[in-house]
């Protein structure tokens, strides 16, 4: 059983002038994939203004996640079955595709509270 409310989530909008301070913008994410319809989810940018420049980036991650998360789900996948096991280097950083598949999974796992 899931710990999270299945996507998709849309993002509503909420304001732009947040409690009177030009440019602090709010936005709510919503169950069911739509700005207006749904359960409110979680509300982004009414606590702090000092994080306020971010609040529209982070309100469109956190609306992406369900996507995200099935996306590298699937990805992972394909790697399992399509990867070398030789641990070939991906990134110029030195990383292998052994290591990115297991960031993969404690991804996914944090992603699904475990």
């Amino acid at each position: 059983m899931s710990k999270h409310s299945q996507g998709p989530f849309g993002l509503q909008r909420l304001s732009d002038n947040y409690q009177g301070c030009d440019g602090w913008k709010t936005f709510c994410i919503r169950s069911g994939g739509s700005s207006q319809g749904g359960n409110c989810l979680a509300d982004v940018g009414e606590i702090d203004r000092g994080t306020s420049q971010w609040n529209e980036g982070n309100a469109c991650l956190f609306a992406a996640s369900p996507d995200l998360l099935q996306s590298l789900r699937e990805l992972l996948e394909i790697c399992r079955w399509k990867c070398s096991p030789n641990d070939e280097v991906l990134l110029p950083g030195g990383k292998t595709n052994h290591q990115a598949m297991i960031e993969a999974m404690e991804a996914i796992a944090k992603a699904e509270g475990a």
